[in-house]
């Protein structure tokens, strides 16, 4: 039985607090802002509708009481919210916690993928990454899924296991951190497309065309980012992205249905609610393809229609840009 704190009350971190709780393992959930705190403490997470959280968990803001004595600490907050989140807990986080971030995003300015961002802070601790096709809805009632467990220091491989052991999770491991976070951030970025394509409703040739020539964008980026190819077609690559655009519980996917019904960025995140991790992505994706002298066409095209510079309709253009650029 472990202590785990986990570090975000949104939607996925409950859903993995809930899964720890239920495996046995003692759980506390951080919350700094406080947001739905009271709802949390009596049970219920606004986002899972009708579903009845582990009585176990403990839910506070209070930093010290929450960290401490934790074996391991989960980062579950938003990436744009990471930084201040460190800020608030560089003094509370001891060496010897296991830290794990399941955060998705490339910081605007430095490029970092979120475990680079941690250990800026913590340089002496063990760090890891879980990332995949995982959404909170499905994984909060204990359906059976996959998340790729990255981490430079393996020695943490088998603890981090151990803690997932009675949840219903495989957790395949690699040493490829970057690649596993470069992946799972850009596939975000291929979703809006996707959705902005299906509200025009083109037909599931198009939406292939669409998702391969983006893919092909994302491996030639993230490989120049220091990516391995085969993460990048495992689960925290080409397996999320499947079910990005897939699922209807898609935020991302959902943002560019939204996008293609002819609303504002603003409107369309109103009505999504949460954070588009795509979006933010989108700036670091450009950046990382300046320095790094890489083509990104499709990429590049999806970020023109988030602009606005092109009507919607004008997605169906991915052929004859295609053909033009190549």
């Amino acid at each position: 039985m472990a202590n785990i704190t986990i570090v975000g009350a949104g939607t996925w971190g409950t859903a993995i607090a809930a899964i720890l709780a239920k495996g046995g393992n003692n759980v506390r959930v951080l919350t700094l802002t406080g947001r739905n705190l009271i709802a949390l403490k009596s049970g219920y997470h606004p986002n899972f509708e009708g579903i009845l959280l582990p009585s176990s968990i403990k839910f506070g803001n209070d930093p010290e009481t929450s960290l401490k004595d934790a074996d391991f600490v989960i980062f579950a907050v938003s990436s744009g919210y990471l930084r201040a989140t460190l800020d608030r807990l560089q003094h509370e986080i001891d060496k010897n916690q296991i830290l794990i971030s399941v955060i998705k995003g490339i910081e605007k300015k430095t490029l970092y993928v979120p475990t680079e961002i941690i250990r800026s802070y913590f340089p002496s601790n063990h760090i890891a990454v879980l990332s995949g096709p995982s959404h909170a809805e499905e994984v909060i009632k204990g359906e059976p899924f996959g998340l790729q467990l990255a981490s430079e220091d393996f020695c943490v491989v088998n603890p981090i296991r151990k803690i997932f052991d009675k949840c219903n999770v495989y957790l395949p491991a690699t040493r490829d951190v970057v690649g596993v976070q470069l992946g799972a951030a850009l596939k975000n970025i291929i979703a809006i497309g996707y959705g902005m394509a299906l509200e025009q409703s083109l037909g599931t040739n198009f939406y292939s065309l669409l998702v391969t020539a983006a893919m092909s964008d994302l491996m030639k980026l993230a490989e120049a980012g220091g990516a391995k190819q085969e993460t990048l077609i495992g689960l925290s690559g080409f397996g999320d992205l499947i079910t990005t655009i897939g699922s209807p519980y898609s935020r991302n996917r959902k943002f560019g249905q939204l996008l293609g019904c002819g609303i504002t960025v603003e409107q369309a995140l109103e009505q999504v609610g949460m954070v588009v991790e795509g979006l933010n992505a989108m700036q670091g994706a450009l950046e990382l393809a300046d320095r790094k002298e890489v083509k990104i066409p499709v990429i590049r095209f999806i970020n023109d229609l988030i602009q606005q510079k092109y009507a919607p309709s004008e997605i169906k253009n991915l052929v004859q840009m295609l053909k033009n650029y190549y």
